[in-house]
């Protein structure tokens, strides 16, 4: 805490420094007790499975219709070439689709973009991800990866 010279009282000179500007630093008087957060964190339990998938629906139909998504179409046919097709695609901390719209706008993409360039396999990797989110993904046709691979 800085405060003016003239707020500090005299009381205080002996913990408090003074700065060239006239202000001084104000040094707290023996350690501050930590209090326990009044809320205990609770695991994250994601939407019914028909919810979560109305909504991925309904991201899938806003992302398809969006000039992001024809563009990105475009750059991935102009990648794949005479190719026609991805061995696999795979996707890393997606987030929870449950609650985030961010999230479920990024899985839509993931679906959309297997809909066009038709990959072999899509894996799905997040160890946030709920067991409500993952059966989602599975029953969407997604493949989950059970460990870290990277580690």
């Amino acid at each position: 805490v800085i405060v003016p010279v003239e707020m500090a009282g005299s009381s205080r000179k002996e913990c408090c420094a003074e700065d060239e500007d006239g202000f001084q630093l104000v040094r707290r008087r023996g350690g501050r007790v930590p209090h326990p957060p009044p809320w205990k964190p609770q695991e994250y339990s994601g939407p019914e499975t028909s919810v979560l998938r109305a909504r991925l629906n309904s991201a899938r139909k806003v992302m398809e219709g969006s000039d992001f998504y024809l563009e990105l179409v475009d750059v991935l046919r102009k990648a794949l070439g005479s190719q026609g097709v991805f061995r696999e695609v795979v996707c890393y901390g997606i987030g929870h689709i449950g609650s985030s719209h961010q999230a479920q706008h990024q899985f839509a993409l993931l679906l959309a973009v297997r809909e066009h360039c038709k990959p072999l396999c899509t894996w799905v990797f997040d160890p946030a991800l709920c067991e409500e989110e993952l059966v989602v993904i599975q029953e969407l046709g997604c493949s989950i990866i059970a460990k870290n691979e990277v580690q």
